[in-house]
C-alpha cells in the first residue's frame, strides 16, 4: 500500500510541475488551406461533397469539377467548357454536376479515372429558357458570363439525389434522371422553384409561390 501511495504521489508531482495547456490551442482541429494556385483552378468554389466509397473530395469550381484524393488535386472540365455549380453523388457512386446551362455525370472507371457524360440535350428541348431564380448576386453574374448557347437552361446549382434518381432544378420544371436508367423526365409545375431537399425516399421542393411541395416515390 505504501509503494502504491508513493508512486501516485510521484506521478501527481510530475504533472503538477507541468504548465497548464493553452485553452486556445487545446482541441483545435488540424486545418489546411489550399489556394487557387495549389489546385490550379478558379478561386471560386460552390459546392463540396465527400464520396462515400473512395473517400475523395469533390468541389464544383468556376473552371470545372475539382477532385482531391488526399494528396493531389485534379480538374475535370465540364463537357461544354462552362462553370460547375450544383453537385451530388448518387447511390451508385456517380458524380452529378449542374453548370451554367449544362448537366454532366462523371462516372468512376477502373483505375480511378472519371468518364464524363454530357446529359444537356436530354433536357434542353423541354426547357423554356426562362431565368432561373438567382440565389445571390454571384449567381446572376455567373449566369450572364456563361457561353451564349448554354444560357437557356439557367443556373443549374440545385440538385438532389434520392432512391428514385437525381433531380435538377430548371427555371420552370424539375429534370428527373431515374435511378433505373433511361432518358430524363421533365416534371412541370405551377410557380417557380427554389431549393431541393431529399427527405427519405422523397423529394421536397421549395415552390417560391406555393410553398413546400413533396414529390413521392417515382
Amino acid at each position: 500500500m505504501r509503494k502504491f501511495c508513493s508512486l501516485l504521489l510521484i506521478i501527481t508531482g510530475l504533472y503538477a510541475d507541468q504548465p497548464a495547456p493553452n485553452p486556445r490551442l487545446t482541441g483545435s482541429p488540424l486545418l489546411r488551406t489550399w489556394r487557387a494556385e495549389d489546385y490550379e483552378a478558379s478561386p471560386v468554389n460552390w459546392r463540396v461533397a465527400h464520396h462515400p466509397a473512395n473517400g475523395f473530395i469533390y468541389a464544383t469550381n468556376n473552371a470545372g469539377l475539382l477532385e482531391f484524393d488526399g494528396a493531389r488535386w485534379r480538374l475535370h472540365p465540364m463537357p461544354r467548357g462552362g462553370a460547375a455549380r450544383g453537385l451530388v453523388i448518387d447511390a451508385a457512386g456517380r458524380v452529378w454536376v449542374g453548370g451554367i446551362g449544362e448537366i454532366a455525370r462523371f462516372e468512376p472507371q477502373p483505375g480511378g479515372r472519371l468518364f464524363v457524360v454530357d446529359l444537356t440535350d436530354q433536357v434542353a428541348a423541354g426547357a423554356t429558357g426562362a431565368d432561373t431564380p438567382a440565389d445571390d448576386a454571384d449567381d446572376t453574374a455567373a449566369a450572364a458570363s456563361g457561353p451564349a448557347p448554354l444560357r437557356g437552361l439557367g443556373n443549374l446549382n440545385r440538385v438532389a439525389a434520392t432512391t428514385a434518381g437525381v433531380f435538377f432544378r430548371l427555371p420552370d420544371t424539375i429534370a428527373h434522371f431515374p435511378a433505373a436508367g433511361g432518358p430524363a423526365r421533365l416534371l412541370p409545375a405551377k410557380g417557380r422553384f427554389g431549393q431541393l431537399f431529399p427527405v427519405g425516399d422523397d423529394l421536397v421542393i421549395e415552390n417560391l409561390e406555393l410553398g413546400l411541395q413533396r414529390l413521392e416515390g417515382e
